[in-house]
């Protein structure tokens, strides 16, 4: 059997696994396209709908040995593969890292040199598979040598799971035990009256959320001043929201903003920090994010706090320690927000009413 078969094999392998990984997380494929800015926003939903099982059935496809139909199935796939390859050079170019669920939930989020590597790679491996089905070669393999196809198909399918296994275990230990263990309740739910240093969780909580100081580092401001994070909770506890524009997940929590603003009034300040340098945004900062907007610029809060990934959130108490969280992902972010909403009208301290959900 020709090593030019590994080459259909291993791109189905792929398809298939590209496609259950965005079946099983449709929100998070509509986010990347938003991520990736691509066109026609409006019909994202019904792309993110269509294109798992389109990659899927072309994982299938090309097994059936019938040439013309592979021929024709493996063009397919190379023009999806170089379809991708534009899209990813394109996100690499754009002033903001870029997170893109390509493969789903599987692999390296962010946007880099190694995604466009791994893409021209892809595109290689779809123009040897087009060679091997015009060749008939991929077609005689499924009729005449089935067995030594689907243990090639085995191993390589093996080959597969163990480097996601190995991924995704690096992946999981660069997580913060902060965030593995702070769900979106940590530090914010259940029942208890606020106290007078801000926090918002009752006596049993604090015995499981470790309320650590918060970190000296400073962010800034759209006029250009440098503002230490402890002072934005000097008078009222502050909840700090961390977004990247542009960022598919941060765009469903931004227009929250102003409703969380108005929900929390006086109780709560909500401070956005963005990714990006809002002194070069002019006006647009403040009308997008609002009047507390603020810049961290190269993250190095969101890693003094250990939060990883956009959107995340904290919050702060006006004793200087950590009151909740942090959390990460926009249904951890909503969730803490609701949270912290919920402590409040139970103390009393705000009235009763619906409180902001992610659409």
């Amino acid at each position: 059997m020709s090593a030019l078969i590994a080459a259909p094999v291993l791109l189905s392998i792929v398809f298939a696994v590209s496609g259950a990984a965005k079946l099983r997380d449709r929100r998070g494929t509509e986010d990347a396209m938003v991520s990736l800015r691509l066109p026609m926003r409006s019909l994202h939903s019904l792309a993110a709908a269509l294109l798992p099982l389109g990659e899927l059935l072309l994982a299938v496809l090309i097994w059936v040995p019938v040439v013309p139909l592979q021929v024709a199935v493996a063009l397919a796939q190379l023009m999806l593969c170089l379809i991708y390859l534009v899209i990813i050079v394109r996100a690499v170019r754009f002033p903001e890292p870029v997170d893109c669920s390509c493969f789903g939930t599987l692999g390296a989020p962010t946007v880099s040199a190694g995604t466009v590597a791994r893409n021209a790679i892809l595109v290689l491996l779809a123009v040897l598979a087009v060679v091997a089905a015009a060749t008939r070669g991929m077609a005689q393999a499924v009729l005449h040598s089935p067995g030594s196809l689907l243990a090639w198909a085995g191993m390589l399918a093996l080959t597969v799971v163990l480097t996601a296994l190995t991924v995704g275990v690096s992946r999981r230990s660069e997580t913060s035990p902060a965030m593995s263990a702070a769900g979106p309740t940590s530090g914010t739910a259940g029942e208890g009256e606020p106290s007078a240093d801000g926090s918002l969780a009752n006596d049993d909580e604090l015995a499981d959320y470790e309320r650590r100081p918060i970190p000296h580092v400073v962010v800034r401001r759209p006029d250009g001043e440098l503002v230490p994070v402890r002072d934005l909770a000097f008078e009222r506890a502050t909840l700090l929201v961390w977004l990247s524009p542009g960022c598919g997940p941060c765009e469903r929590i931004t227009p929250l903003l102003a409703a969380w603003r108005t929900r929390l009034g006086g109780a709560v300040r909500v401070v956005p920090v963005l990714s990006r340098d809002a002194t070069t945004m002019g006006e647009t900062a403040t009308e997008r994010y609002g009047p507390d907007v603020v810049s961290d610029i190269h993250r190095t809060v969101a890693g003094a706090f250990e939060a990883h990934g956009s959107p995340s959130a904290a919050l702060l108490g006006v004793d200087g320690l950590l009151a909740g969280g942090p959390v990460a992902g926009a249904d951890a972010v909503t969730g803490f927000v609701d949270d912290i909403i919920d402590q409040l009208v139970d103390a009393r301290i705000l009235e009763p009413e619906d409180a902001p959900s992610a659409q």
